[in-house]
């Protein structure tokens, strides 16, 4: 069995509820010296800030830092992020996030796709703290690469396989292969079959 990316976990949940305690702190402490009795007032941009975490940040990133997959014998496993909801609703879940199942004898092509060759993010990148923290996601989206399959029905689906590649690239990129080389050993075997 091969595992490609990053399970999900409860880092964006527990991240958007600190930062907007931080947040809701700072606004009770600048209430607290302007208009003390305008303190419960701080308690709205830390839910706004909160929401605009769960709700709109993380939905347009989650696809690229946990893009966990699993590749077996008889079932390609992976979390399904084809709509907004779905989305909002992993953070939440975390671990317990589904995955949505596709079964190896409905896997019509398997090809990969994106170039091989890393590219490398600017030296910028690690000096800042504030910018190193966003570094895997910037890697995983400039370094895109992982395996496309046709299922029987038409529908295209895209294995992700990018964060291998960008953290240990040869590594990844021979994973892939052989992920890929496991596939289509798959598809032939179900031609004879």
């Amino acid at each position: 069995m091969f595992t490609f990316g990053k399970k999900m976990n409860f880092w964006p949940l527990s991240l958007s509820l600190g930062l907007s305690v931080f947040i809701g702190l700072a606004f009770c402490l600048l209430f607290n010296f302007v208009a003390p009795n305008l303190i419960l007032w701080s308690l709205l941009p830390a839910v706004l800030f909160f929401i605009l975490m769960v709700a709109v940040y993380y939905p347009l990133i989650l696809q690229y830092g946990y893009n966990y997959c699993e590749i077996s014998q008889d079932q390609i496993k992976y979390y399904d992020f084809s709509n907004y909801w779905q989305k909002v609703m992993m953070v939440f879940k975390g671990p317990a996030s589904p995955m949505k199942a596709v079964p190896m004898s409905s896997v019509k092509s398997a090809k990969p796709y994106g170039k091989e060759d890393l590219t490398q993010l600017p030296a910028l990148a690690a000096d800042f703290v504030f910018i190193g923290l966003f570094a895997g996601k910037m890697a995983t989206i400039k370094n895109a690469y992982g395996i496309e399959l046709e299922l029987d029905n038409g529908d295209k689906l895209h294995v992700s396989t990018a964060r291998e590649k960008a953290d240990h690239h040869d590594q990844g990129i021979e994973k892939t292969h052989e992920a890929l080389h496991l596939i289509k050993h798959n598809i032939a075997m179900g031609q004879f079959a």
